[in-house]
């Protein structure tokens, strides 16, 4: 099933009383979620949204955020991230550049806001696809990476065959969503039947903190939040995990580094020791959603380009297509 939207809610209906997803506000059930989904894809279908338009989703890491993502798969639309509090010229540039005519707000008064009339152009670099993400690109302008769903629901099931989540995996986000790892992190938890706890900021006591009192067993972290963890004052550090429960941190994104690896494992097995912490190294580019396109004809390439980093590619992505805001713009292949 090539639509991450119908995929998930096939999933949440075996498992719909369980809860979902845990947030400041509260708990959301698999039931709850689905609805909430199933909301916002109706109103973007009362709006007439068109297969494949690219839909901008203001995110905080919040529940709302995840039931609008699938709404708008729902709804045959393409999620482009963006965080809710971006500023205003930020979030009209990317409408510029995408020709999204519609924002899921999800406020309490409007879930969805028309920001253009202009019906948006066929784009066959859009087809098929799941999501856009945008970064600031080499050379200062916005660079849109397009995901199609085909590739994401591949890339899903690859990485549980290494990690093997359960209906028993507990995920801590600190992970922004408008990124592809905690993106993956968050969709892949919930197709297994788990359970999300979504935080909004990354703060090295409270991650500690909730591992302890929430009995996370996954968190995500790239290596610039490991090692605030590991500079936090000892004594703290010991404190905060001295009744924590077995937990997997899984990393990837950035560079590591050899001696930062190794820094972080002895630290590690000093603090929380070798019981109780498994330090999963991630492919580099499966963590950050970086500008990249991995397939069989540049695995040897990539492996060599990755051996000073974490992890190895995964093979076969070979949809991750990637263009600059005047070819998404202009309907052309860069």
């Amino acid at each position: 099933m090539d639509n991450l939207g119908r995929l998930l809610l096939e999933k949440f209906e075996s498992i719909s009383g369980a809860p979902a997803l845990n947030d400041t506000g509260g708990t959301l059930s698999y039931r709850v979620l689905a609805g909430e989904a199933l909301k916002v894809a109706s109103a973007l279908n009362s709006l007439g949204v068109s297969a494949d338009e690219p839909v901008l989703v203001s995110v905080a890491n919040e529940a709302r955020d995840v039931s609008a993502l699938i709404g708008v798969w729902l709804a045959g639309g393409v999620v482009v991230p963006v965080g809710r509090h971006s500023p205003y010229a930020a979030i009209d540039g990317l409408c510029e550049v995408t020709g999204a005519r519609f924002v899921i707000t999800n406020d309490e008064t409007e879930l969805v806001t028309r920001v253009s009339h202009q019906e948006p152009p066929i784009r066959l670099l859009l087809e098929g696809a799941a999501l856009i993400i945008f970064t600031s690109g080499t050379t200062g302008r916005p660079k849109g990476v397009v995901l199609s769903h085909h590739a994401f629901v591949g890339k899903l099931h690859a990485i549980d065959e290494m990690l093997n989540f359960t209906q028993k995996t507990r995920t801590l986000l600190v992970l922004q969503i408008t990124f592809v790892f905690g993106l993956w992190v968050t969709l892949l938890t919930l197709l297994k039947g788990g359970t999300v706890w979504m935080h909004r900021r990354f703060d090295p006591v409270e991650v500690l903190t909730v591992l302890k009192d929430k009995h996370i067993s996954d968190v995500a972290l790239v290596p610039t939040m490991i090692r605030k963890i590991l500079a936090t004052n000892e004594s703290l550090l010991a404190d905060s995990v001295d009744n924590i429960e077995p937990f997997r941190i899984l990393t990837g994104g950035e560079p590591l580094g050899p001696a930062n690896a190794r820094s972080s494992r002895w630290r590690s097995r000093r603090v929380w020791t070798d019981r109780n912490v498994q330090l999963g190294l991630l492919p580099s580019g499966e963590g950050s959603g970086e500008i990249r396109r991995h397939d069989r004809s540049s695995r040897t390439a990539s492996a060599v380009s990755h051996r000073r980093r974490s992890g190895s590619p995964i093979a076969g992505q070979a949809d991750w297509r990637a263009a600059d805001s005047h070819a998404l713009h202009h309907e052309r292949l860069p």
